[in-house]
């Protein structure tokens, strides 16, 4: 008795004498086209998620940046005892003034306007 999958024992020629089909052994157009929509629901499903995870990825990684830039800043501020100015556009250094406690002063209190000094001509 022979299973319904084994090929038949005698030699395929040109045609299955059963079946009447040519006997090559290749895949069907049905079966190519499920694989494929198969792929294109894999991709579907894949993509999206992806893309959202370069996205978090981008995130953390502007968050990274941010938090190194702070870091650096207040790193030169203990240096210099002030931030640094934007001086390409022409906007004052702001220095870091204390009281005699230690604890800074308000910029308010100290004449600045926004916390940035009044024009010498003011």
């Amino acid at each position: 008795m022979t299973l319904l999958l084994e090929r038949p024992a005698h030699a395929c020629t040109a045609r299955d004498p059963r079946a009447g089909r040519p006997c090559h052994g290749g895949f069907t157009l049905i079966e190519l086209l499920i694989v494929v929509a198969i792929i294109a629901i894999l991709a579907a499903i894949a993509v999206p998620n992806f893309l959202e995870a370069q996205t978090r990825a981008k995130v953390s990684r502007v968050k990274a940046d941010v938090r190194s830039i702070a870091t650096a800043l207040e790193a030169y501020r203990i240096d210099q005892n002030l931030y640094p100015s934007d001086a390409g556009h022409g906007a004052p250094p702001y220095p870091r003034q204390s009281t005699a406690s230690g604890s800074a002063k308000p910029a308010a209190s100290r004449g600045m306007a926004c916390g940035w000094p009044k024009a010498s001509g003011q």
